[in-house]
């Protein structure tokens, strides 16, 4: 029964995978029955009643610490653009320079006098430093760029299973948690079992795939150590009890 338990949530897991990385735009979508009844006393993502109920499978041993680490030199609120990201761009006292642009497939946007400028994987500041330097002597002389993250498309995780709204969702800062995840999700169901699992859409040396997480202890107490890192492309499954 325990490789059955494992098999499956691999299986569906996988399908997702593909799922995320074909998606265009962020969709909060609602499965094709619609979003589930709260059930009274159903608990969301945080502190919540015991989810010790008959028919619930056991619960996971601890994460292993990597999957806990913020990815290596990357600031969780200093988001890096990615194709389908929209943009806006002000320079000051320049009004006839404004421009909301989309980032291309290729990671890049044109600008006036710059024309291609490449901004995928760069974070709002360094695109910033990066068109004021071009502007810089040739077209102005102390140029203030303002760069603005108007709609994020670019970087998107996976919710599906047990959970309230299960769908795509982009993430707003280079990644998020396991709770901050399932917040998207509006919380999982009453009917949720006692694990979850992440599946990576770039696996760390020396973590299991997928990652199994103590979903009890991590709804109850809030336990940092079930709390593992949600990335770009990755996917949260939770399975329901007996299922």
């Amino acid at each position: 029964m325990r490789s059955i338990r494992w098999t499956r949530p691999v299986l569906l897991l996988g399908l997702l995978m593909a799922a995320v990385a074909c998606a265009t735009t962020p969709s909060p979508a609602v499965s094709p029955a619609g979003p589930a009844t709260p059930a009274a006393g159903s608990p969301g993502p945080g502190p919540g009643p015991s989810r010790a109920g008959s028919g619930r499978g056991p619960g996971a041993p601890a994460p292993p610490a990597v999957s806990l680490s913020a990815p290596a030199a990357e600031a969780a609120d200093d988001y890096k653009l990615a194709p389908g990201d929209q943009i806006t761009i002000q320079v000051h006292a320049q009004e006839d320079l404004t421009r909301t642009l989309r980032v291309s497939e290729g990671g890049t946007i044109t600008f006036p006098f710059l024309g291609e400028v490449a901004v995928g994987g760069r974070s709002v500041k360094e695109v910033e430093q990066a068109l004021e330097t071009g502007l810089r002597g040739g077209y102005l002389l102390q140029p203030k760029v303002n760069v603005a993250v108007t709609e994020y498309r670019g970087r998107q995780f996976a919710v599906m299973g047990a959970v309230q709204q299960p769908g795509s969702f982009a993430l707003k800062t280079n990644y998020t948690t396991l709770l901050g995840a399932l917040s998207e999700a509006k919380g999982v169901r009453e009917n949720a079992d006692r694990v979850a699992y992440v599946v990576r859409a770039r696996p760390r040396a020396g973590e299991p795939q997928p990652v199994a997480v103590d979903l009890d202890t991590l709804m109850r107490t809030g336990d940092p150590r079930q709390n593992v890192v949600v990335e770009a492309g990755d996917a949260v499954y939770v399975p329901e009890a007996n299922a």
